[in-house]
């Protein structure tokens, strides 16, 4: 069940109101300590509805606490919206940490602010606001022709079987409900497969949820484990995310998209009437050094290839450009849960609506 008061699955490129938009008061690299903060937003702000902490139970003031100016978000100086120094955020001293000695390098020199489990959310916050400018990115659609045995049954009403295979992310790392954080916000996966429990429920039960996904793993894991996964499961539709470590860790395209058309043939074979989203994956911080390699473009491309060639079985769920174009208005600091390659929970808000998008 749902246990949030908002819509967390109504679309951010829809609509005029932004709900609950998570934001890092990041300090511009050489600012003075006095100085106000301005919060860039995905939409140009012409009334803030209210600032919370990102656990939702703080409510800030706005005049007091923070400002709205030409259309942004403003933390003045003294405000009780921590804001986080450049310094901090990118240390120029070692930052060890259980993944290396070191800490995770910045291509700008120096290293990264890191942490999981809800480091982050503590340094984020959460922005509602009504904007008049419209939506200018990608607007994930659903091919109709796609998916049809899937479709057919929840519309049916019929109880639907629905796997997920893939790395940390595709676990809810990072999700609040996952750290067993407040506001709870279930990972990625389970707002899926809720969103279907909601909108086409079935009397045989809810909607069975197989996740075999995990961290650290790639695309080969997912092929080499996919019939002991999924052997005695016989899933109506598979979700398969991996991505973030094939692209980090340099692997081609070609064998990214052999690794998915494996799985998916596995899944056939287990069951025939089996069908696949393929979702492409969100982007690592764009100054970690190793793990941005413009690979995560390029797997994009071929897996929307395989889907074509998969016909009417296959969808994608384009992802990595829904990110891109994130960026293009909001910092990474902004959406991440680890600051190095992890959604946090708006983010993942982001995967499950183009997903479901896809899928309905």
């Amino acid at each position: 069940m749902r246990n949030q008061s908002y819509d967390y699955m109504a679309p951010i490129w829809s609509g005029d109101t932004s709900l609950f938009e998570s934001f890092m008061p990041l300090a511009c690299e050489g600012a003075a300590e006095d100085e106000p903060v301005r919060v860039p937003l995905l939409y140009s702000a012409d009334e803030i509805l209210e600032v919370r902490s990102s656990n939702l139970e703080t409510v800030f003031s706005e005049g007091e606490d923070y400002l709205l100016w030409g259309g942004e978000l403003i933390i003045p100086p003294g405000s009780p919206i921590k804001t986080v120094p450049w310094k901090s955020y990118n240390p120029q001293a070692e930052q060890p940490n259980s993944m290396t000695p070191t800490g995770f390098a910045s291509l700008g020199g120096g290293y990264l602010l890191y942490g999981e489990g809800d480091m982050m959310h503590r340094l984020q916050y959460a922005v509602s606001y009504k904007h008049g400018d419209s939506w200018l990115g990608p607007i994930p659609r659903a091919a109709e022709e796609k998916l049809p045995k899937f479709r057919a049954k929840i519309r049916a009403g019929e109880q639907v079987r629905v796997a997920f295979t893939g790395d940390s992310i595709t676990t809810g790392a990072n999700s609040s409900a996952v750290v067993n954080a407040p506001p709870f916000l279930p990972m990625w996966p389970d707002m899926v497969t809720d969103f279907i429990d909601d909108n086409y429920p079935s009397k045989e039960g809810k909607t069975v949820n197989i996740n075999r996904s995990l961290g650290g793993v790639c695309s080969d894991w997912g092929a080499f484990t996919a019939r002991e996964s999924f052997g005695k499961e016989s899933p109506d539709l598979c979700v398969i995310a991996y991505g973030m470590n094939d692209a980090s860790g340099r692997y081609t395209s070609l064998f990214v998209k052999e690794n998915y058309r494996k799985i998916a043939e596995i899944l056939l074979d287990i069951n025939p009437d089996c069908e696949f989203i393929f979702v492409s994956t969100t982007l690592p911080n764009p100054i970690a050094a190793g793990f941005t390699t413009g690979l995560h473009f390029e797997h994009e491309a071929l897996l929307a290839e395989l889907t074509g060639e998969m016909g009417d079985i296959a969808a994608l769920a384009p992802v990595t450009n829904m990110h891109r174009y994130l960026l293009t208005r909001k910092r990474f600091a902004d959406m991440t849960g680890n600051n190095i390659n992890h959604p946090n929970d708006w983010l993942a808000r982001v995967y499950a609506q183009v997903i479901c998008t896809v899928m309905i």
